[in-house]
C-alpha cells in the first residue's frame, strides 16, 4: 500500500505537466475524453504498471483539470 502511495506521489508532477501539455496542444473544449484517453495511453505505454492504479491516476487528472479550470490556468 505504501509503495503505491509513493508511486502516486512521484507521478503527480508528471501528471500536472502532462495535463498542461495536452491542454496547450488541444485547447478546444468538449475533448476531455479524448485527452484523457491520450494521457492513459502515454502513461500506460511508458509504464504498464500504471494500469494497476489507473483509477487513482484518473481521479488525480480530473482533480487537476478542475483546479486548473477554477484558478484560470485553463481559459475557457
Amino acid at each position: 500500500m505504501f509503495e503505491t502511495v509513493k508511486i502516486i506521489i512521484q507521478l503527480i508532477p508528471l501528471i500536472l505537466q502532462l495535463v498542461k501539455a495536452v491542454e496547450d496542444s488541444i485547447p478546444e473544449g468538449g475533448k476531455g475524453k479524448d485527452k484523457l484517453a491520450f494521457i492513459h495511453t502515454v502513461l500506460t505505454d511508458a509504464c504498464p504498471q500504471i494500469a494497476d492504479i489507473w483509477l487513482t491516476v484518473e481521479k488525480i487528472i480530473t482533480s487537476t483539470v478542475a483546479l486548473y479550470n477554477a484558478t484560470g490556468v485553463f481559459k475557457k
